[in-house]
């Protein structure tokens, strides 16, 4: 048997980096396990609007108690009954705004700006689908954006709801009427293939956190590459240079953060209340079957 005072041996060593001396050593990186903060849902009769920060800010920090409903509300027009629910997400660094006309949604979908004190902030506001919808991705070209898009993708055979470029790259979000995605849409009068949208966990590629994109980005200063955890310097085109052992920040791979190799794709709890549900409805089934025997 060996000694208790023997099992330091077999706890986890810190990864060297280099020529770092060993008492420099950085402790190993903790896997995240991020789920999305409980928010009150919306009603099923609103239209429901995302807003996104089209700069790098924390909203938590620049708006205070009641400050977003108070600059929507302003921005809108709307008196303090006119049926707008504002609900901030701060985990995300988004606003979820659900109005009942669809006169009030068009003035927030697109570019807006919101008056926060003497402050003017431009967000980028998009329609939420709810009820019977899909979706699915398209490659297109790197200088297309969502509103060109809008005029050059067609569905012959159903409606295109929504579509929505993903960031700087080649791929753009459509969301469909209905619960089947079609195999090919027409882009430019040309036929492309429709992928299934997988939904991923959001990692943000500026900050090197887990639970909201690089574009609504709330920690501009702490800047570390999300592969490797190192401080680097995070300009637009991309980390600077340096050397970069990736380790998922997910799962603990090695393999990029929020990549398609990540096992777990939805938060456990999400993924857990799906499943109940699938198998609540596997035994419905069966339940009917048998009554109809009988």
């Amino acid at each position: 048997m060996k000694p208790r005072g023997s099992t330091a041996a077999a706890q986890p060593q810190a990864r060297k980096t280099g020529s770092t001396p060993a008492a420099c050593v950085e402790s190993p990186r903790q896997l995240v396990t991020w789920k999305p903060t409980h928010t009150p849902r919306i009603r099923s009769d609103e239209l429901v609007i995302v807003l996104k920060p089209k700069i790098i800010m924390d909203l938590h920090a620049a708006f205070g108690p009641g400050g977003i409903g108070t600059a929507v509300q302003r921005f809108t027009g709307s008196t303090t009954n006119a049926g707008i629910s504002v609900l901030p997400v701060w985990d995300q660094n988004i606003v979820v705004v659900g109005v009942k006309t669809e006169s009030l949604a068009s003035k927030l979908i697109g570019d807006i700006t919101l008056t926060i004190g003497d402050r003017q902030v431009q967000f980028q506001g998009h329609l939420k689908s709810a009820g019977e919808t899909c979706k699915g991705v398209v490659t297109v070209a790197d200088n297309e954006t969502s509103e060109s898009l809008r005029r050059k993708l067609e569905w012959i055979d159903g409606e295109i709801l929504h579509v929505r470029k993903l960031g700087t790259s080649n791929v753009a979000m459509v969301t469909f009427k209905g619960r089947r995605v079609p195999r090919f849409i027409h882009y430019c009068c040309e036929n492309v293939p429709v992928r299934y949208y997988k939904k991923t966990l959001p990692a943000c590629y500026r900050c090197g956190m887990v639970g909201h994109r690089s574009d609504a980005c709330p920690n501009p200063d702490n800047q570390r590459c999300i592969h490797c955890d190192a401080k680097v310097e995070l300009p637009l085109e991309g980390p600077a240079k340096h050397d970069c052992q990736p380790e998922c920040l997910i799962c603990g791979e090695n393999h990029f953060t929020g990549s398609s190799a990540v096992h777990q794709k939805i938060p456990e709890g999400m993924e857990a209340r799906s499943n109940t549900a699938a198998t609540w409805t596997k035994k419905q089934a069966k339940r009917a079957l048998i009554s109809s025997q009988n």
